[in-house]
């Protein structure tokens, strides 16, 4: 039998009262927590926020209606025409500013001298304590002073008559109508003897126009490097230059002449009728377009010479020339020949369409001026190695030179060239060119162009006037316009020839102030006379001096 064990009573502390009081105050405040959470969430999203401005919508701008346009007038024509007026009344109006302010200038030197002058006298006049010499000395430079005001004051007047009288210039401009056209013309002069190539000044004689022609002629070729100047300028926009005939009343047959040379320009030229009266004022010149102007003429003219001589049985036999060039800048053929010169033929020169051996292939030059020298048809002329002479010049001599030998016995080169008759000269062209009448020339003794050292047979010459005053007792020499300074003067006391190398020195210090005449050209001096009473034997006498000396006297 088992024995239960009696309860043992003892004093114990009950724990669950306590924790369960703990575990619900603690679960009591979870949930109060997480509920105090949730309710601040709340709080937070439930803040207002502030609302967002949206702009109004712009209020649309009044219209304003516009006023009924009125139909407008169209004034282009009228301007078009208005601004032509305009454009020609400024070139006028430029040109004769341009004139005003040359003869103002040239006013103004002069005022200037004179003033210069007068101021000297003052102080002569007044500082005569200060003059060294006698009274007579004083009173001559005095009146020598007071005489260089007078000459200075006449000067001046007749500058300003001259101003007064000048006679308007033209100017042919394109046309700017419909029918008008911008292009740049070649201006073409046809004259009486000659065409000549404007501004340069371009001379081109009947030679240049006689087969064999083709389109290697002289005028051809220069048109041809005018227009590709041109272009190589940047003149060429405005379409290519073409050829504008300007025919003088005498140049008929110089304007048919140059019509058969442009024969392949025949649907681009132009011409123009002027009177003989008429003053044209040509653009100005440009110096490097005429050099190679004269270039390219000079090599048509000796390719020209050598299908001359290539056909002899067509243009003659020619084999015995050769070319010199002329003092005019063209080539002369010289030697052989005789009278199967016929190509040689000059017709704007001669009315009679005759010429003969020795006549210029061409060659009036840069300045397109001057006669060519020719022998009449039925002159005792010889080829040169018929000639048996050693002269200075292959054409003609003087008369007083040709002294026939009636004893057969040699004379001077010039009689042995052959006598030449009285009408040989040209009556018309005052020169030396043909023949002088009295004396020996002085290229007998030192040679053909001696009064020229410059000129050589391959160098083209530049003419210049030279303007000389001959009177029984003296030359003067007179100085260019523009240049200040007393004339030159030159006595003629018996002994012609040391007066006529006097002059030739005066002739040389001129060309030297008128600078370097480029490569391969020389200047030569044209002696522009005037005769004053009994100065007609001193001008016949210096003629014959200066014949073949490549000085060229020329009266007025």
């Amino acid at each position: 039998m088992n024995r239960r064990r009696p309860t043992r009573q003892s004093v114990e502390m009950s724990l669950f009262p306590f924790l369960a009081v703990l575990i619900c105050t603690m679960g009591a405040l979870i949930v109060l927590f997480v509920v105090m959470v949730l309710q601040a969430r709340t709080d937070a999203v439930a803040v207002e926020l502030p609302a967002l401005s949206v702009p109004a919508p712009p209020e649309p701008e009044p219209q304003i209606e516009s006023p009924a346009l009125e139909p407008q007038v169209d004034y282009s024509e009228q301007l078009a025409k208005l601004e032509a007026l305009r454009e020609q009344r400024l070139a006028q109006l430029q040109e004769t500013r341009l004139q005003l302010s040359g003869l103002e200038d040239h006013s103004h030197r002069l005022t200037e001298q004179i003033k210069k002058l007068r101021a000297d006298i003052a102080v002569l006049e007044g500082e005569t304590t200060n003059v060294t010499g006698s009274a007579d000395d004083f009173e001559t430079q005095k009146q020598k002073l007071r005489q260089q005001i007078a000459e200075a004051e006449a000067e001046l007047a007749k500058v300003r008559e001259e101003a007064e009288k000048r006679k308007p210039a033209y100017a042919l401009v394109p046309y700017e109508g419909r029918s008008g056209t911008r292009r740049q013309p070649i201006y073409i002069e046809c004259t009486a003897d000659r065409v000549i190539i404007q501004p340069e000044g371009i001379g081109l004689t009947g030679n240049d126009f006689q087969p064999p022609l083709g389109p290697g002629n002289p005028l051809a070729a220069a048109l041809r490097t005018i227009r590709e100047y041109r272009e190589g300028q940047g003149i060429g926009n405005q379409g290519s230059p073409y050829p504008l005939l300007i025919v003088r009343p005498n140049g008929a047959e110089s304007y048919s002449a140059a019509r058969d040379a442009l024969d392949g320009w025949d649907d681009e030229f132009g011409y123009e009728l002027v009177d003989e009266e008429t003053e044209l004022a040509y653009p100005p010149a440009d110096r490097f377009l005429a050099k190679r102007l004269v270039e390219t003429v000079e090599l048509a003219r000796r390719r020209k010479f050598a299908i001359m001589m290539a056909a002899p049985k067509k243009y003659g036999r020619i084999e015995d020339q050769y070319l010199v060039a002329t003092r005019n800048g063209g080539f002369q053929a010289v030697g052989g020949g005789g009278k199967d010169e016929s190509f040689l033929e000059n017709r704007f020169i001669h009315g009679n369409g005759k010429s003969a051996f020795g006549e210029k292939l061409g060659g009036s030059g840069l300045n397109g001026g001057g006669e060519a020298f020719n022998a009449p048809e039925d002159s005792n002329m010889q080829p040169r190695e018929q000639q048996g002479q050693q002269g200075f010049y292959p054409q003609n001599a003087p008369a007083a030179a040709q002294n026939n030998n009636s004893n057969g016995q040699e004379g001077s080169p010039y009689e042995r060239q052959g006598a030449t008759p009285d009408g040989a000269q040209n009556g018309n062209s005052g020169t030396t060119g043909n023949r002088p009448s009295m004396g020996q020339p002085m290229a007998a003794k030192r040679g053909s162009n001696w009064a020229l050292p410059n000129a050589t047979p391959r160098s083209t010459a530049i003419t210049r006037p030279v303007h000389l005053v001959c009177s029984g007792e003296q030359m003067t020499l007179v100085q260019e316009r523009g240049v200040l300074g007393p004339a030159e003067t030159v006595p003629v006391d018996g002994d012609m020839e040391a007066a006529a190398d006097k002059l030739v020195r005066l002739i040389h210090t001129r060309i030297d102030s008128w600078g370097i005449a480029g490569r391969n050209f020389y200047w030569k001096p044209v002696l522009e006379v005037t005769v004053e009473p009994g100065g007609d034997a001193v001008v016949r006498q210096l003629e014959t001096l200066f014949y073949g000396s490549g000085i060229e006297v020329k009266r007025k």
